[in-house]
Order: structure tokens, then sequence, then C-alpha cells
């Protein structure tokens, strides 16, 4: 009888033991796992700062950013909006001085890049692993407000586009993918597509910028020099910007949300500020018939 209840107690004491030891194992697990998402996480993000250096050097030798490796065009009106696709072979010539290609530590996929039609702005693309949901990583230049197209007839376009990446390229005009909410975003759901076949695909888009229209100008930009149409211009980016989510993250459209318009008496704040913007992201060498900031010293 004696010897039945040691061996009843030695059998609980090494469920106990088997117990206690399973439950040591999955918590280092889970601390090993999240060691390894943060390694990860931080690779990615110094890839994508090595290849921002790479790109402006790029800029420094030939006064534009190259095209992505086999492009493709997101087009409004049959136009040429920006390429977009990821940073491989042909792009390896253009940045001479990367040492080696960059892919994704956990995918071996190629970092995606978009380049506007300007060639002067992009947005370079990684994917970071959160604890519910995988989100969008992004480096840029693109001013992420406007997009200027000339030169398409007998008028100018200006649109109203927030990023310069689609997170589904199967279709590729713009009013079809802002109606869809399919622009990827800073630490959103909406990933770049080229992860849309991989383990860091999203199972979820979020609606951040699904309005029905995208365009905040239509005339020839010349006409931008008189304070009527720069007013003019400003409040249509108030109404497109106004009911969408980008400016609680973008502190230039957050301030065009906020500005008092009075397009019959407009202050000077607001012609200061559209004049700025006018000059830096649509044309440098416009000049204004009232400029507002000679009136302003």
């Amino acid at each position: 009888m004696k010897d039945k209840n040691l061996r009843w107690i030695t059998m609980a004491e090494l469920f106990v033991v088997v117990f206690i030891l399973s439950i040591l194992a999955t918590l280092i697990f889970i601390a090993l796992s999240r060691y390894s998402v943060q390694a990860r996480n931080s690779a990615r993000a110094t890839d994508i700062d090595t290849i921002i250096q790479s790109l402006e050097i790029c800029w420094t030798k030939a006064s534009r950013y190259p095209f992505p490796t086999d492009w493709v065009e997101v087009t409004y009106s049959w136009w040429e909006l920006w390429t977009q696709w990821v940073i491989w072979e042909s792009m390896m010539y253009s940045l001479e001085n990367l040492a080696k290609e960059y892919k994704d530590p956990l995918t071996k996929t190629y970092y995606s890049y978009s380049r506007l039609n300007t060639r002067r702005e992009y947005e370079v693309w990684a994917v970071m692993e959160e604890e519910w949901e995988n989100l969008a990583y992004i480096r840029w230049t693109y001013n992420r407000i406007v997009v200027l197209l000339v030169n398409t007839g007998s008028v100018d376009y200006i649109l109203t586009i927030p990023n310069i990446t689609s997170s589904n390229l199967d279709n590729t005009d713009i009013v079809n993918l802002q109606e869809n909410g399919k622009l990827s975003f800073h630490e959103s759901t909406n990933l770049p597509d080229s992860y849309k076949n991989t383990v860091l695909k999203s199972n979820w888009l979020s609606e951040e910028f699904t309005l029905g229209s995208i365009l905040a100008y239509t005339w020839r930009i010349r006409d931008l020099s008189e304070t009527e149409n720069q007013i003019k211009l400003l409040k249509k980016l108030q109404e497109i910007y106004t009911p969408t989510k980008i400016w609680k993250t973008n502190h230039t459209i957050k301030t065009i949300v906020d500005l008092e318009i009075d397009e019959e008496n407009p202050s000077l704040e607001a012609k200061l500020f559209i004049q700025k913007l006018i000059k830096r992201w649509i044309k440098a060498n416009i000049i204004f018939s009232e400029d507002a900031e000679s009136c302003s010293e």
C-alpha cells in the first residue's frame, strides 16, 4: 500500500513538472518569436535607409530618380501619374553604390518602390510585422498632397493623391484605385501590391481615402498666378481632404483642413499657404500677380 501511494505521488509530481516545463517552453517560444520579429523589422528599416541613401546619390549624379524594375504605370485618363514595382535588377545599375540586392528578411521579396511622373519624387516601402496585423512602412520624398499633370491637351490637371503606391495593380486607373480604397498608406494595412502573395499579406484594407473625386484643378497652370484661382484650388483641396482620415497623419493636409477660407476676402494666411504650396510642388518659377510673401513683410 505504501509503495502504491508513493507511486501515485511520483506520478502527480511528474505531471506538475511536465506542466511547468510546457509553460516555460511556451513563454520562451513567445519571447524568441518577439525577438525574431523585432530583429526582422530592424533589418527592414536599415535596408530602407541604405536604399534611400543610394537614391539620393543617384539624384546628385543624374538629377532624377530611376524607374522601378519591371514597372507598371498608374494612370489618369491614360496619362502616367507614377510607375511602381520593386527595387531589383535594372535599378541596381542606377544605384551603383548598393553592395547587394536587398530583400525582406522573411519573405525574400524585393522592397517596393514608386516614382512620380516628374522623376523628382518617390516612395520606398517595406512591411513591418506587428502583433495583430502587418503594417506598411514608407520613406518618401513625394509631397503626399498633389500630382500635377501638364501638357495633356488644352488643359492641365492637379490631382489630390496622398500616396503614390497602390495595394493592387490589377487595375491601374487612379480613379478606380482611390474609389475602392486601394492606395497604400504608412502604418496602415493597405500594403504595396508586391506583398499580396506573401505571408505578409494583409487580411483587410483600411478605408483611408475612398472619395468619388480626386480632381482639384482643371485649367492652365499659368492661371494660378491669379489670387482668385489660387484660393479656388485651396478650397477644393480642403473639400476633398476634409472627409478623409489622411489629415490625422499628414501635417500639411491637416493645415489645409483647418484653414478658414473666405473666397471673397481670403486671409493673408491662406494666400501665403497656397502660394508656398504652388511654388514648392506645382510650379517653382511661377510669378504671382499678388505676392502674399511681400505683402506680409
